[in-house]
C-alpha cells in the first residue's frame, strides 16, 4: 500500500484514526488509533479521547479537508 501524506502541505506523517457514527443530533467524533469491536460488535470508544470535527469545501474544487479539533483536557 502506497504511503499517505497530506494533499495540501505534502506532511508524510499522518495519525490513523476513525469516526464515531453519532445518531440522534450528536456529533461525529475523530478516535485515535484503530477500531476495536465490543462483545456485541460495535466498536468500543469507552474511555478512549475523542476529537471534535470541523470539515471545510473548497469553492474552487470542492475538495473536503477535516480536521480533529484538540480536546483540550
Amino acid at each position: 500500500m502506497a504511503e499517505k501524506s497530506c494533499s495540501s502541505c505534502g506532511n508524510e506523517t499522518l495519525e490513523p484514526g476513525w469516526i464515531v457514527d453519532a445518531r440522534q443530533g450528536l456529533e461525529n467524533k475523530w478516535v485515535r488509533g484503530a477500531m476495536e469491536r465490543g462483545i456485541f460488535g460495535g466498536p468500543k470508544q469507552a474511555f478512549k479521547d475523542k476529537w471534535e470535527i470541523e470539515a471545510y469545501r473548497c469553492t474552487q474544487c470542492s475538495k473536503l479537508e477535516l480536521y480533529a479539533l484538540d480536546p483540550g483536557y
